[in-house]
C-alpha cells in the first residue's frame, strides 16, 4: 500500500517537474515573444516615421517643382505613354493660345503649328509668333517632357539686324547710283530748255518736249528720294510759326498741284505756336503724301488736307478718295522698296517716315473706309521762332 502511495507521488512530483519546466519554456518564449513584438513595433515605428518623413520630403519637393513649373519663364508640357498632355503650366497655354491638359499632343501640333514641324526644331506657330521647341524623353516611362521658348523676340531682332545691314549696304549703293544719274539728268535738263528755246510754240513739237520735261522731272523725284533715303538725317534749322507753315504749303500746293485737286482746312490755337523743322525736307514728305493721295483718289476727286494744333502737336492730316488698305498693308506699306504701284521705287512714303521721324514726330496711316485712307503726320510744337529764310524755301525738292 505505502509503495503504491510513494510511486503515485513520484509520478505526481515529475508532472509537476514537467509542468514547471513546460511553464519556465512558455514563460521564455511569452518574455522573447515579447521582447519580439517590442522590437518590431518599434521597427514599425521608425518605417512608419521614415515613411512619414520621406512623404513630406516628396510633398515638399512636388511643392518646389509646381512652383518652378509656374514661374519658369518658358512653357513646359508632360506627355504621357499616349501623347496625351497630363500636366503644363500657364505659359505653355498662352504661347500656344489655348488650354492644353488633357489634348493630344498631335492634334495640337497640327492645329496651331505651321506645316513642316517635326520633333526638336524652331518652328511658327500659325499666329505668327515663333517657339522653340525642345522634347526630353522620361526615364522610367515612354512619356516625354517638352520645353516651350518663345524666340519671336530673339527672331525680330535678328531679323532687324540683318535688315539694318542689307538696308546700309542697299542705301550706299543707292546713293552711288543717284549721283552717278544725277549728272546726265542735269545735262538732259540743260538740253530740253535749249531745245524748247529753239522750237518756241510749236504745238506738236512743244508737247514732245513737255513730254520729255515730264519724264526726266519723274527721274528727278526718284533720285531725290533714293539720296534722301540714303542720307537719312535732317538737320532742323528752321523755326516757324504754324500760321506761316500753313501759308508757305499753301503757296506751294497751289504752284505744285493747282487749286482745282486740292482742299485745305486749317484749324490753328490763338497762340499761333511754333515749330522746328526742315522745311525743304518737310515739304518734301507732306508733297509725297498729297502725291500718293491724287494717285490713289478716283478721278475729280479733291484731297483734303486737315492742319490743326493738337496738345503739344501740329497734326497734318492727307485724306484721299481711294479704294482704302488692308491691315496687311499697313503693316508694310512705311517699309524701304515696298510699292503696290507698276513702276514705283517704293521709297517715297519709307522717306516720308524717315524725314517725320527726323522731325520727332509720327506718321500714321488710317483706313475710312468706304472713303479712302488718312495718312496723318504729327510734329512737336517749339517754343522757340525764327522765320524760315526764303532762300530755304526756294530750294525745295521732292523727297
Amino acid at each position: 500500500m505505502e509503495v503504491a502511495i510513494d510511486n503515485r507521488k513520484l509520478a505526481l512530483e515529475s508532472a509537476f517537474d514537467d509542468f514547471n519546466r513546460v511553464s519556465e519554456g512558455l514563460t521564455s518564449a511569452y518574455d522573447q515573444l515579447e521582447n519580439r513584438v517590442d522590437t518590431l513595433q518599434k521597427e514599425l515605428a521608425e518605417t512608419k516615421n521614415e515613411k512619414f518623413h520621406q512623404l513630406v520630403e516628396k510633398e515638399k519637393l512636388a511643392d518646389r517643382l509646381s512652383i518652378l513649373l509656374r514661374t519658369l519663364p518658358v512653357g513646359i508640357v508632360v506627355l504621357d505613354d499616349y501623347g496625351t498632355i497630363i500636366e503644363n503650366n500657364e505659359i505653355a497655354d498662352n504661347l500656344i493660345g489655348t488650354n492644353l491638359n488633357g489634348v493630344a499632343w498631335k492634334k495640337i501640333a497640327k492645329k496651331y503649328l505651321v506645316a513642316g514641324y517635326s520633333g526638336n526644331s524652331e518652328v511658327c506657330l500659325k499666329n505668327g509668333n515663333r517657339i522653340s521647341l525642345k522634347i526630353e524623353s522620361q526615364q522610367r516611362s515612354e512619356g516625354k517632357v517638352i520645353i516651350i521658348n518663345d524666340v519671336t523676340a530673339e527672331f525680330s531682332y535678328h531679323e532687324s539686324i540683318n535688315r539694318k545691314e542689307r538696308l546700309e549696304s542697299l542705301g550706299n549703293m543707292v546713293a552711288s547710283l543717284a549721283h552717278q544719274v544725277r549728272t546726265p539728268l542735269s545735262a538732259a535738263f540743260l538740253y530740253v530748255s535749249s531745245l524748247e528755246k529753239r522750237i518756241g510754240k510749236q504745238e506738236l513739237s512743244f508737247q514732245l518736249v513737255e513730254n520729255v520735261k515730264h519724264c526726266l522731272h519723274s527721274l528727278e523725284e526718284t533720285v531725290n528720294d533714293m539720296l534722301s533715303f540714303a542720307k537719312g538725317e535732317w538737320q532742323l534749322n528752321d523755326v516757324i510759326s504754324v500760321e506761316q507753315l500753313i501759308s508757305n504749303i499753301r503757296n506751294d500746293i497751289k504752284h505744285e498741284f493747282g487749286k482745282n485737286l486740292i482742299e485745305i482746312n486749317a484749324s490753328i490755337s490763338t497762340d499761333n505756336p511754333k515749330a522746328s523743322i526742315n522745311y525743304i525736307a518737310f515739304w518734301g514728305a507732306l508733297k509725297n503724301v498729297i502725291h500718293n493721295a491724287i494717285q490713289a483718289s478716283e478721278f475729280d476727286a479733291k484731297v483734303l488736307i486737315e492742319i490743326k494744333t493738337e496738345g503739344k502737336e501740329v497734326v497734318f492730316s492727307v485724306h484721299d478718295k481711294g479704294k482704302g488698305i488692308s491691315d496687311e498693308l499697313k503693316q508694310k506699306i512705311f517699309e524701304p522698296f515696298f510699292t503696290t504701284k507698276a513702276g514705283g521705287t517704293g521709297l517715297g512714303l519709307a522717306v516720308v517716315k524717315s524725314i517725320v521721324e527726323a522731325h520727332r514726330g509720327t506718321v500714321e496711316i488710317k483706313d475710312e473706309y468706304p472713303q479712302g485712307v488718312c495718312i496723318d503726320i504729327r510734329v512737336p510744337k517749339s517754343l522757340e521762332f525764327s522765320p524760315i529764310s526764303s532762300s530755304s524755301k526756294q530750294k525745295i525738292q521732292d523727297s
